[in-house]
């Protein structure tokens, strides 16, 4: 996206330019340009130099460029190709979008030579499952949508190596980004296997995650005695889970990772860049509408996954008697 800026921006169009960009760069994460035949430095100083605008990836993240006009008219696309190279998010997102683009084409294809009322039958089903039906719908198309999409070309040049060599802070961010949902991003008409909760009256460390199937986060519809039906409550299977100390090195990481495993998990980064410790037997109880507005985190498929499927064998393991040295005795 192209903006005009001038070298004297003051009073209403400064200000005008920065709520624009304030809002867009909010908004939608695209690469923006202003392109002036102006001193392009000084239009750079004066955005730089706006509070909004300091963020913790740079001017803007790296999304938005200044260009001068005299040098970028005879050869735009090159300077904006070769920009947007040197961004290994802007990289990315531009394939993903290209293959993104195409699968999904080929998705409504599919689906409607199928039937053209499909949409209409899966909120249907959903409806009688009694699950949210917009909710059922999307996870229809965005898991076909996954399974149609063919390897995407990146540019492996760009998106191999980071700008800078990376740090702790910025590898538990990704970890976490990549493991995580934050609760302000989730919509509150869903609760779902791997949501987090930090419940009043628990120490700052503690968390609570669901194990509950998600078959077992829908309330059902109970019919009472005079004909009229009642909303079962939705009630959650929750772990605790307390903060742990950062490993000091490769051996208290391993021992941290493979200790208790038979009935505990280790969950790293998930939430102040701390990892937690979930014990399976130290569980409760609660009714989602009670604690809905406490959901703090969601921890996404295949790590919450990986949590049920260990819990699950714990629930049902067997205590076995003890084998000692004596047993062997000659």
């Amino acid at each position: 996206m192209g903006l005009h800026g001038g070298a004297t921006l003051s009073g209403f169009n400064r200000q005008a330019l920065f709520d624009f960009l304030d809002d867009l760069m909010g908004k939608i994460y695209c690469p923006v340009f202003i392109v002036s035949d102006e001193d392009v430095d000084d239009i750079r100083r004066q955005v730089e130099e706006e509070p909004r605008f300091q963020q913790s990836g740079g001017f803007l993240d790296g999304r938005l460029a200044v260009f001068s006009k005299e040098v970028v008219m005879d050869h735009l696309v090159e300077h904006l190709a070769e920009w947007v190279a040197k961004s290994p998010a802007l990289s990315a997102l531009k394939a993903w979008e290209q293959e993104h683009d195409e699968a999904k084409n080929r998705l409504f294809f599919d689906l409607t030579c199928l039937e053209p009322d499909w949409p209409a039958y899966v909120w249907q089903a959903a409806d009688i499952d009694e699950v949210d039906p917009a909710y059922e719908l999307a996870t229809v198309i965005s898991t076909n949508l996954l399974n149609r999409l063919n390897p995407v070309v990146f540019d492996v040049e760009s998106i191999s190596t980071p700008s800078e060599s990376p740090t702790g802070r910025a590898l538990r961010q990704v970890s976490l980004g990549r493991t995580s949902v934050p609760g302000d991003r989730l919509s509150d008409r869903m609760v779902l296997p791997g949501d987090v909760f930090m419940l009043p009256g628990d120490n700052e460390d503690e968390l609570w995650i669901n194990v509950s199937p998600a078959c077992h986060t829908v309330g059902r519809a109970i019919p009472n005695g005079d004909g009229t039906t009642s909303r079962e409550p939705v009630r959650l299977h929750l772990l605790r889970g307390k903060r742990q100390a950062w490993p000091k090195n490769e051996g208290s990481l391993k021992q941290m990772n493979s200790k208790d495993r038979s009935n505990s998990i280790i969950i790293h980064t998930l939430k102040d860049e701390h990892p937690y410790k979930f014990v399976f037997s130290d569980a409760r109880i609660e009714e989602w509408e009670a604690i809905a507005e406490h959901r703090v985190v969601r921890l996404l498929p295949p790590f919450i996954t990986r949590v049920q499927q260990l819990h699950s064998a714990f629930m049902q393991s067997e205590g076995l008697p003890r084998v000692t040295i004596d047993l062997y005795a000659s």
